[in-house]
């Protein structure tokens, strides 16, 4: 289970994150906790699977070029939103991912983003 050095870029319609986390790759999947949201990113031959899971809510995406998928925001047991996901860009190399996607939530366009994930064994 190696150890790695991430480097995150959200663009988002709110501006630019970037984040520096120390997290562990195992059998193609990366995990990290970024401040209090437990991340698992698993990375398939044309697909990345995305969960982001605190205590306040679970985020599931799917991420498939040039497709739309279904993913979910639970809030709590009892809310459950839809999120229509539509990627326009998927790039899977090695140690980077780039992603480029629409969000969709209640058929409203929440916005484009462009995610960047660059890593490093250390």
């Amino acid at each position: 289970m190696p150890k790695i050095k991430i480097y995150s870029t959200l663009n988002s319609p709110e501006g630019i994150e970037k984040k520096e986390i120390i997290g562990i790759l195992e059998n193609d999947i990366i995990i990290y906790k970024e401040d209090s949201v437990d991340v698992t990113i698993q990375i398939l031959d044309n697909k990345i699977k995305l969960n982001r899971k605190s205590k306040e809510y679970d985020i599931n995406m799917n991420f498939i070029k040039n497709d739309e998928t279904i993913g979910n925001y639970i809030i709590d047991e009892n809310m459950v939103l839809d999120l229509k996901i539509k990627t326009n860009i998927l790039e899977i190399k090695e140690n980077k991912i780039i992603i480029e996607y629409e969000l969709i939530i209640a058929d409203e366009l929440v916005g484009t983003f462009n995610w960047v994930i660059d890593y490093e064994v250390i």
